[in-house]
C-alpha cells in the first residue's frame, strides 16, 4: 500500500528524516508505553448548560428501578440529594450528561490511583491512562488550516501524519481534551501489518514539547521551539511562493 494522501506539507519529520511511527511486538499491545495508540472512550463537553440526570422516582428497596430525567445544571443546586449505592453516588455527588464516542488515542501517562480506596488496600486502587485524543479531519478543514496545525500556529493542536505504519488518515490530537480513561475501556490499536504502534521517540520530544507550550505558555526546549519556529518559517516562505 502507498502512501496515503493527505492536505498538509511536507513535515517536520520529512525535513528531518526520521520517523514518526514505531511498531511494537505483538506481545506489546497491552503495555501502555507513552505514545501508543489505543482506541478509548473519549466524553466531550456539551454546550452550556450543562445536563444532569435528576430522580423523577427513587426505589430505596430495588434502586435499579429507579427513574430519572434530564435537567439543567445549577450551580445552586450542586447536590444530588439522594444517595444512590448501586451507582456509588453519594448525596454530594451528580450524574452529569456527557457527550462523547470510541477514538484513537495517545496514551501520555499511567497512573495507579488509590484515592478512593486508601494506600492500605492497593488492590482495589484504579488504573488509570492519561489519554490525547485524535481527530480526523474534515471537509470543514481547509489546507491552509491543516498547513497552521502543521506548523505549530495553534498551542491546543497537534498534527498526526497518515503512514501505513500507524494511522491511516490525516489527523490532529486535541489537548484540551486530554482526559484519564480506565485500564480497561482501552483497546490497542494495529497498522496495517497488524501490529501495535507508537509515536517515535523523535515525535514524542516534539509533542512534549508542544503541549509545554500549552500548558504553561513555555517550550520544554527553546532549542527544539527554535527549530520548529525555523520549520513554520520555511513553510510559510514556500506557501507564499507558490501563490506568487
Amino acid at each position: 500500500m502507498g502512501k496515503p494522501v493527505n492536505l498538509g506539507v511536507e513535515w517536520v519529520s520529512d525535513i528531518a528524516d526520521f520517523e514518526v511511527y514505531e511498531e511494537l511486538k505483538a506481545s506489546e499491545k497491552m503495555s501502555f508505553q507513552r505514545g501508543q495508540f489505543f482506541l478509548g472512550p473519549i466524553k466531550y463537553p456539551c454546550p452550556p448548560p450543562s445536563k444532569v440526570l435528576e430522580v423523577a422516582h427513587y426505589e430505596p428497596l430495588a434502586e435499579e428501578n429507579t427513574k430519572f430525567r434530564i435537567g439543567n445544571y445549577s450551580a445552586k443546586e450542586s447536590k444530588q440529594q439522594i444517595p444512590i449505592k448501586s451507582l456509588n453516588l453519594s448525596s454530594q455527588d451528580r450524574l452529569y450528561v456527557v457527550q462523547g464516542k470510541a477514538r484513537p488515542v495517545i496514551i501520555l501517562s499511567y497512573c495507579m490511583a488509590d484515592w478512593l480506596c486508601g494506600s492500605a488496600n492497593k488492590a482495589e486502587a484504579e488504573e488509570l491512562l492519561l489519554c490525547l485524543p485524535i481527530f480526523t479531519f474534515k471537509t470543514r478543514h481547509t489546507q491552509a488550516h491543516i498547513i497552521n496545525i502543521q506548523t505549530f500556529l495553534f498551542p491546543n493542536l497537534f498534527y498526526i501524519p497518515p503512514s501505513p505504519s500507524g494511522v491511516l488518515k490525516e489527523s490532529a490530537a486535541r489537548f484540551e481534551l486530554i482526559q484519564p480513561v480506565h485500564k480497561e475501556d482501552l483497546i490497542p490499536l494495529k497498522n496495517i501489518s497488524a501490529r501495535p504502534f507508537k509515536l517515535s521517540d523523535d515525535i514524542l520530544k516534539i509533542l512534549w514539547n508542544h503541549l509545554t507550550l500549552f500548558l504553561a505558555s513555555h517550550p520544554l526546549s527553546m532549542e527544539l521551539q527554535g527549530e520548529l519556529e525555523a520549520y513554520r518559517a520555511l513553510i510559510m516562505e514556500k506557501m507564499e511562493g507558490q501563490e506568487s
